[in-house]
């Protein structure tokens, strides 16, 4: 067993277990954790990174500096707010060369698995931009009829971006009860 301390919060990580067993038992662990906190396993279980932070507000100059190497790694986190993957998360899986991206949101993971043809980082910016800015046109048009608020069109966009996304990349999310 390893300990993982940090903030104050100790995490109990067993590389005995098979990989997606050991991610399994990390996300019970924090599933129900009301701050973000984030995981990333190389394929061999070492713990490559684990940060804790905000929800939604984590950084990762360690991994943008190419101070540490994520390629082929499992990043495993919990959304507080119980939410889907985000676009962040997505983004996330595509630049780093993710083998997994997962969010656990209450007793789902929400798993993005790296397609066999590898990620299309290029596609996934533009077509984010693009969804984006159509959603955008919509609400503004909603906002100025007075039929939604900035907050409530900025909290659906939020929602509907990442799976308009996945949709358009022809991704698929599995999902996996805790």
């Amino acid at each position: 067993m390893t300990n993982l301390y940090k903030h104050n919060y100790k995490l109990l990580i067993d590389r005995s277990m098979a990989i997606d067993n050991l991610l399994l038992a990390i996300e019970k662990q924090i599933k129900e954790l009301e701050f973000e906190l984030c995981v990333i396993l190389s394929a061999d279980k070492e713990i490559v990174l684990s940060k804790i932070g905000d929800i939604g507000d984590i950084e990762f100059p360690e991994i943008f500096n190419n101070e540490i190497n994520v390629h082929g790694a499992y990043f495993t986190h919990n959304h507080p707010n119980k939410g889907f993957l985000s676009l962040k998360d997505i983004k996330f899986a595509h630049s780093w060369d993710l083998k997994q991206m997962r969010a656990v949101a209450g007793n789902k993971v929400y798993v993005l698995e790296q397609p066999k043809q590898g990620w299309r980082l290029v596609s996934c910016n533009m077509y984010a931009d693009d969804i984006l800015s159509e959603l955008c046109k919509v609400f503004k048009n909603a906002m100025l009829m007075e039929e939604i608020t900035y907050e409530e069109a900025n909290k659906k966009i939020g929602e509907m971006l990442p799976k308009l996304l996945l949709d358009k990349l022809g991704l698929k999310v599995n999902i996996v009860q805790i």
